[in-house]
């Protein structure tokens, strides 16, 4: 079955299963390293969302909260985070502020084309149920090597030296076996493989569906699961009840069209699942401090001309 996909912010596009629609640096060269801002996403919020990528975070400036899997994890400015694969993962900025950091993004099958290695080494690591993510930060033991792994990898990206990706495969290699080594065993407890999927599926068919009329009843249908368990499995792995998930996802929608388009604000509103533009009005002053026509005004024509 062909995936359909909708561009959710700048440089964040989600297949309609949720997952990351990944966007490499080179085509047919599954690597991606770029250097990332906060403000670049509305509200400083990304997506929630996974991939069969493994991703690994470097906080150059800022700070960042995070969530794998439903786990909580505040990032400050050195810290290195490894998220491993299919993992249910996001970003935000809680107030607002900025935070620059370095995302690199790689499939698992670029780290060796050895299938005996690949599965003593790599296969151990994505499929490890008890690890969704590693944290290294300063002072911690092993942070030296893998702050030094990410330093080497934007380096490489920078230089853009003929064949640095390549390099950048070597360094990602050595990074992944020390953390295999390192963190084998550090988690004791594997999730519950259907309670995430079915956490994925609700995610997935609210980013696909929010523009439609929406009831607890409708999203709980969608992941196979009665509305408690709907509730439990959205504060367990998304940090939200599954209408605030629906309502922030809407309003971030909404104001990607203010900025982005011309359309007016009831077209607006109905599109992203307003059914009064009045509402719809209302809930957003709540979210961003103005009225959808003030928040039209304040955005720079430079970003309405380039569709940013």
């Amino acid at each position: 079955m062909v995936k359909s996909y909708q561009e959710t912010a700048r440089g964040l596009e989600l297949l309609s299963d949720a997952s990351e629609m990944v966007h490499y640096d080179e085509p047919g060269i599954a690597l991606y390293i770029r250097r990332g801002v906060l403000s670049d996403f509305p509200d400083h919020r990304a997506d929630c969302h996974w991939h069969e990528d493994l991703e690994f975070i470097h906080i150059l400036e800022g700070e960042m909260e995070y969530a794998v899997d439903g786990a909580r994890i505040s990032l400050r400015r050195g810290d290195v985070l490894f998220v491993n694969a299919r993992r249910l993962h996001y970003g935000w900025g809680p107030r607002g502020e900025e935070c620059v950091f370095t995302c690199v993004l790689v499939d698992p099958g670029l780290l060796t084309a050895n299938e005996t290695m690949f599965r003593r080494l790599i296969l151990p690591l994505t499929e490890n149920e008890a690890l969704p993510f590693v944290l290294f930060s300063p002072g911690n033991e092993d942070y030296e090597r893998a702050a030094a792994h990410m330093n080497a990898l934007r380096s490489l990206k920078a230089e853009g030296r003929r064949g640095y990706q390549l390099l950048a495969v070597g360094e990602l290699a050595g990074l992944a076996l020390e953390i295999g080594e390192t963190a084998e065993g550090s988690l004791s407890a594997a999730p519950d493989d259907e309670r995430l999927a079915a956490a994925k599926k609700m995610v997935a068919f609210i980013q696909t569906h929010f523009a439609e009329e929406l009831t607890l009843d409708t999203i709980a249908v969608s992941g196979s699961v009665s509305r408690s368990t709907c509730c439990r499995l959205f504060k367990t792995y998304v940090l939200q009840t599954p209408i605030r998930f629906l309502n922030d996802f809407r309003l971030r929608a909404a104001r990607e069209r203010l900025e982005r388009t011309d359309l007016g604000i009831t077209r607006i509103a109905a599109e992203c699942g307003f059914g009064d533009a009045g509402y719809f009005t209302r809930q957003f002053r709540a979210a961003f401090g103005c009225t959808p026509k003030e928040y039209r005004r304040k955005t720079p024509e430079s970003k309405k001309q380039a569709g940013l």
